[in-house]
C-alpha cells in the first residue's frame, strides 16, 4: 500500500476516532447507556487495532491539538479507562508513585494490577499468589516489597567490593 494513502487512511481513522471520542464526552445523561457503552466499544475496537507508534500518535494529537477542550478537564476521567491506563504504563515507579499523589482518581488508576504487573514480570518477580477479585494494588505492594528487600549497594561501595574481590581471586590463582 503506497504510504501515502496508508497515512491518509490513518489520518481519517484518528479523525474519525476523535470526534466518535467528542460523541462519547458529549453524550447527554439522558441518553440510554447502551448508545455510550456502544461507542466505548467502537473507540476500544479501533485503538486495539492500531500499533504502539498509531496509538502513540492519536493521543500525541488529541492533548496537543485539542487543548483548549482539556484545559479545565482532566484527561483520566474523560478517555476511557484502558486508555487512561495505557498511558500510565509508560511511567517509570517514581513517576507512578508520584502521579497518584495527584488525586484520587490518578491514584486509583496508578494503582491497578495491570500496571504494576508488567514492571514486576520484567524483573523478574512474580506475586506468589493470585490475588483475589476484591484485591487492590496486590502487583503495586510486590513490587514495593521486591525493591525492599534488593542488596543494592552504593557505587563507591560496590567499586570496593569488586575490586577486593578482583584482587582475592588473583591471591588464589597466582598461589596455586
Amino acid at each position: 500500500m503506497n504510504t501515502c494513502v496508508y497515512r491518509s487512511c490513518i489520518h481519517t481513522q484518528v479523525n474519525l476516532l476523535f470526534l466518535l471520542l467528542l460523541a462519547v464526552l458529549r453524550v447527554n445523561h439522558s441518553l440510554r447507556n447502551e448508545l455510550f457503552q456502544e461507542r466505548v466499544r467502537l473507540i476500544s475496537h479501533w485503538f486495539d487495532l492500531w500499533t504502539d507508534k498509531q496509538r502513540k500518535q492519536f493521543l500525541h494529537w488529541i492533548l496537543t491539538n485539542q487543548k483548549f477542550f482539556f484545559r479545565w478537564l482532566d484527561f483520566t476521567t474523560l478517555l476511557p479507562r484502558f486508555i487512561s491506563l495505557y498511558i500510565f504504563s509508560f511511567l517509570n515507579p517514581k513517576d507512578l508513585c508520584a502521579a497518584a499523589q495527584v488525586n484520587w482518581h490518578w491514584k486509583f488508576l496508578t494503582e491497578q494490577d495491570c500496571v504494576w504487573m508488567p514492571k514486576c514480570i520484567k524483573l523478574g518477580w512474580f506475586l506468589p499468589y493470585t490475588p483475589e477479585k476484591n484485591e487492590y494494588s496486590a502487583w503495586k505492594q510486590y513490587y514495593i516489597a521486591c525493591a525492599m528487600n534488593l542488596d543494592c549497594l552504593a557505587p563507591r561501595k560496590g567499586q570496593a567490593l569488586l575490586e577486593k574481590k578482583s584482587a582475592w581471586h588473583l591471591q588464589e590463582v597466582f598461589s596455586h
